[in-house]
């Protein structure tokens, strides 16, 4: 099955540098939610983090501290909601659900995905001019991730699901009107900074005008 990553944007250098070097710039995710493109790349629910810990809460609990994905912190003060609501003062360990919905503290590094199965290909490759003047295909995509894996150990990476905003659960969720991006992401912890480059060594690939990529079909 022929299989490609697309890369895409206006500065040619930058995606030559990209090929020659895997140089890549994470951007935070906060970036894409202030990003006002007409929904192109900007996504004002991206990095939308929910989750549910369950946890058993002991008599004499004062605080509690919940811990989310991207290094974030959340904490309860458990004494001022027991008086709030008597209920939960109850003399026995429980298990307690909390429900937490916060921005992730995380880098994004997004590429297109294109294969011999995708079946809205036309839709896709013509969004990308939309994303810039040139784009940089690479050719062996195993290679890439293992590149990924090797030089940013601690990230997590994998195809976005397209799903309706309301049930939009992690950060590898959007919007069902962006799936003309055929998103593959990289995410990995942010630690309150805006962006971070790295570089994975040299790609298997090259860089042609983003109009051009249609005759990728023809060897797909």
């Amino acid at each position: 099955m022929g299989e490609f990553f697309i890369k895409t944007m206006n500065e040619e250098q930058y995606l030559q540098n990209f090929l020659s070097k895997g140089q890549m710039l994470f951007r935070h995710v906060e970036e894409f939610r202030k990003i006002e493109d007409g929904n192109i790349r900007g996504d004002k629910k991206e990095g939308t983090q929910h989750e549910k810990i369950n946890i058993r809460v002991a008599p004499n609990t004062s605080k509690i501290s919940l811990g989310g994905i991207g290094g974030k912190k959340f904490y309860i003060d458990w004494d001022a909601l027991k008086k709030a609501h008597p209920q939960l003062a109850i003399t026995t360990t429980q298990l307690t659900s909390f429900t937490l919905d916060y921005v992730a503290d995380i880098h994004l590094y997004c590429i297109t995905y294109i294969n011999s199965n995708t079946p809205n290909i036309d839709k896709v490759l013509n969004a990308i001019c939309k994303l810039g003047k040139y784009s940089a295909v690479i050719t062996n995509c195993a290679e890439f991730i293992e590149k990924v894996n090797k030089s940013i150990p601690n990230a997590k990476m994998g195809f976005v699901r397209y799903v309706e905003e309301e049930e939009i659960r992690s950060v590898f969720d959007k919007k069902t009107e962006y799936d003309y991006q055929n998103e593959f992401r990289i995410v990995k912890n942010a630690n309150g900074r805006m962006n971070s480059m790295m570089e994975i060594g040299k790609l298997s690939g090259f860089v042609c005008t983003s109009e051009s990529l249609h005759t990728l079909k023809q060897v797909l």
